[in-house]
């Protein structure tokens, strides 16, 4: 993946758009370059401010810049509504799948 994200993301063809903004975010996301995925995100965010599943990365890139306020904000919006009832399950889950 960190190979391929930015080969695409970062091509002349892709590199201003949005798939290729989103590649570029997606491999920082997994190098753990929390403030370069902040760059991409922040760049589209306009695109995509009722995408729960990008609000949800968008807030975890937040808060592990620091910016906690803005993460408790972003993760206190409904839009991210149906992952944390995902992640509420699968956490209750795991528990009785890995007989814990």
């Amino acid at each position: 993946s960190s190979t391929i994200l930015p080969a695409v993301g970062g091509s002349a063809s892709e590199c201003d758009t949005i798939p290729g903004r989103q590649c570029m975010a997606s491999c920082f996301f997994l190098l753990k370059q929390f403030d370069d995925v902040l760059i991409y995100l922040n760049s589209i965010k306009s695109y995509f401010y009722n995408e729960d599943p990008f609000n949800y990365n968008f807030g975890q890139a937040k808060a592990a810049t620091g910016s906690y306020k803005e993460a408790e904000e972003i993760f206190s919006d409904d839009s991210v509504r149906e992952i944390k009832i995902r992640l509420r399950v699968f956490g209750m889950a795991c528990p009785v799948l890995y007989n814990e």
